[in-house]
């Protein structure tokens, strides 16, 4: 597939993870409305994996081109994919009430803790609100800006 609609694509899933998570970090007003949340927060996690994962695309087939600076793409990336894994596995919890993941925001900070598919420990991933929601404006823009010189 051409670079430029990779990049589309990617935009696209990156403009859905601004707009679920910016969902995910409202203050819910009830026990529902905060599982509605952070089903948005799980959404949003999902939703950058896979705009990482365009963007990754983008990066092998286009020489010259990097991610912007200021962002750590790295640490992003890892906890992007184990939420993504999370959403994927969550089924999984039903049937062994305990495995799985757990999502929440505590002090603007996301903390994703579990155990992914064959994974021997339980783990905590941790990031800040507003350094996920960066990484995401500037996945954002990025993504945009390739799509158009493309």
């Amino acid at each position: 597939m051409h670079p430029s609609v990779m990049a589309t694509e990617g935009w696209v899933w990156a403009r859905a993870a601004k707009r679920r998570v910016a969902a995910g970090a409202a203050s819910p007003t009830s026990e529902v409305g905060e599982a509605d949340c952070l089903a948005d927060l799980g959404q949003g996690i999902d939703a950058l994996d896979r705009a990482l994962r365009y963007a990754d695309h983008v990066l092998k087939t286009v020489t010259g081109t990097a991610l912007p600076a200021g962002v750590d793409w790295s640490r992003l990336r890892k906890f992007a994919r184990r939420g993504r894994n999370a959403l994927a596995h969550g089924d999984e919890r039903l049937a062994s009430p305990g495995f799985g993941y757990s999502l929440r925001i505590t002090g603007g900070v996301i903390q994703q803790h579990g155990k992914a598919k064959f994974e021997k420990q339980w783990r905590a991933d941790v990031i800040e609100l507003t350094e996920l929601s960066a990484g995401i404006d500037a996945l954002v823009a990025w993504l945009e800006r390739e799509a158009s010189i493309i």
